[in-house]
């Protein structure tokens, strides 16, 4: 999607206002704006997915989040499906899209962007709210409890961005998107990139672990690549369980991904 972005300036003058322009540069320049609206739709669906795939890994054995994640999945096959459609036969004929010197009418494209926004913040907002109750359940300290909802809730920052790219679309000119549309294309491509760098939070600390070193790691175990996450719950409490590949416990105290990331010791436990 960014790749796209920059093709857009460096060929189609993105930033440059379309009266200035040949009609034939803007014809180009908006046709590639609907390719970019298209890979936006998969990319903000794709990043929520993983989230809702990696809560289903964690904290699946619960029945309750369990269902609250199937509801949430439908919701995201209901947004890829209905914004693409909306996208491309909010106007007719669909070539007035991206030239609207022929004889045609659009929907109201602002409210549209702020519509399918505005659904994008609450859908980020419940995504990462989500797995906060379930962490400070789990059967650990309270710095490590601290430590897991604070990694979530630092998603946060995707909902401020995309705050600002809602109201970054009250530019927008159907006249002139070469121009208009550069400040929510800079904000569409913060948000995705935003979402992804909290996506892989989760999978830092080992790294930071790997190259400085930390006093209360414990050496990996053999099997640490043949086990699966997993939670399993006890009465009102989450402890952590480690399973190997045939699905039954091995007999170990600790968990073997959430340990290595959070450094959950056994005594801890």
């Amino acid at each position: 999607m960014t790749g796209l972005r920059l093709a857009a300036v460096k060929y189609f003058s993105h930033g440059k206002h379309a009266a200035d322009l040949p009609q034939e540069t803007v014809v180009k320049f908006n046709k590639s704006f609907i390719a970019v609206q298209m890979l936006y739709f998969v990319d903000v669906v794709a990043t929520k997915a993983a989230f809702l795939f990696l809560y289903y890994r964690i904290f699946g054995v619960n029945v309750w989040f369990r269902r609250t994640l199937y509801f949430l999945a439908f919701l995201l096959v209901a947004f890829i499906i209905a914004c693409p459609i909306v996208a491309v036969a909010g106007c007719h004929p669909v070539f007035y899209y991206w030239d609207n010197n022929q004889p045609g009418s659009c929907i109201n494209e602002v409210e549209f962007y702020r519509g399918n926004g505005i659904a994008n913040v609450i859908l980020d907002f419940v995504i990462f709210c989500l797995p906060v109750p379930m962490t400070l359940r789990l059967n650990t300290t309270v710095r490590q409890k601290l430590i897991i909802s604070g990694i979530f809730i630092l998603g946060f920052f995707v909902c401020a961005v995309s705050i600002i790219r809602i109201v970054a679309f009250n530019g927008f000119n159907p006249k002139d998107t070469t121009w208009s549309t550069v400040e929510t294309a800079m904000w569409s491509s913060i948000e995705q990139a935003v979402a992804i760098i909290c996506m892989c939070l989760l999978t830092l600390r080992p790294l930071f672990r790997r190259f400085y070193g930390s006093t209360t790691s414990k050496p990996k175990q053999e099997n640490d690549f043949h086990t699966e996450t997993r939670c399993k719950t006890t009465g009102n409490n989450i402890t952590l369980s480690q399973f190997t590949n045939s699905g039954e416990p091995d007999g170990t105290a600790g968990f073997a991904r959430l340990s290595n990331i959070y450094d959950i010791d056994d005594d801890e436990q």
